[in-house]
Parts: structure tokens; C-alpha cells; sequence
């Protein structure tokens, strides 16, 4: 019961620290290829990095902007033929096609820049 418990908190904690929709290497075409601006991050939970960005992420209204966190370790395959070798990794689409990377935690007037620069 105690584990059962334990296990919850923690998959709760992690599902608030990343609020954003996850996906993998099974939807990540299905999900790139559709209309509409997004953003991809390659993030692992422990990284000190991801957690910086994720806590950049959540003060951003993305209004059309579609954001899907990737858990790197999860998705190696995935991880390793998109060229990410840095957690977080942030990949701007437009449309379906690839426009931007960038690599670290970005604060949030330097992530406002990045949408900026990419969808306006």
C-alpha cells in the first residue's frame, strides 16, 4: 500500500513539473506532421536544466502553439535520430517543417525571443 502510495506522488509530481503533452517515438511524426506551430523538448526529469526550462515554460501563454515534451531516455532511438545530444533540446516546427534548435534553458525573455523569431 505504502509503495502503491509512494509511486502516485511521485507520478503526479512529475506530471506537474511537465504539464505539457508527452508523446514518443510511437506519435512523434503524427504529431509533428499536423497544421500548426509546435514545439518539441527533449527533456530528462532529473536534468537540473530541464527543470529550469520547464519552470520557463509554465510562466508562457503558447496561445496557438502547440508544446510536446519528449523524455530523452525514454526514446533513445528517437533522441539520438532528431541529432540531440543535450538535455533540454527545443525544436521549433512551422507547419511540419523543422525551422529552429536550440540547446540549455532559456529564461523567459529569451524563450519569448525563440517564438518570436520562429512563428511570428
Amino acid at each position: 500500500m505504502k509503495k502503491s502510495f509512494i509511486f502516485l506522488a511521485i507520478s503526479l509530481l512529475i506530471s506537474n513539473i511537465f504539464a505539457f503533452e508527452e508523446i514518443s517515438d510511437k506519435n512523434f511524426m503524427q504529431k509533428v506532421s499536423q497544421k500548426g506551430d509546435k514545439i518539441v523538448i527533449f527533456y530528462v526529469p532529473e536534468d537540473p536544466n530541464s527543470k529550469d526550462l520547464n519552470k520557463t515554460l509554465q510562466k508562457i501563454d503558447f496561445k496557438n502553439i502547440k508544446v510536446y515534451m519528449i523524455h530523452a531516455g525514454k526514446n533513445k532511438n528517437l533522441t539520438l535520430g532528431m541529432g540531440v545530444e543535450f538535455v533540454p533540446t527545443i525544436l521549433f516546427f512551422k507547419g511540419n517543417q523543422l525551422k529552429d534548435r536550440e540547446v540549455g534553458a532559456k529564461d523567459e525573455k529569451e524563450f519569448k525571443k525563440l517564438i518570436e523569431k520562429n512563428f511570428r
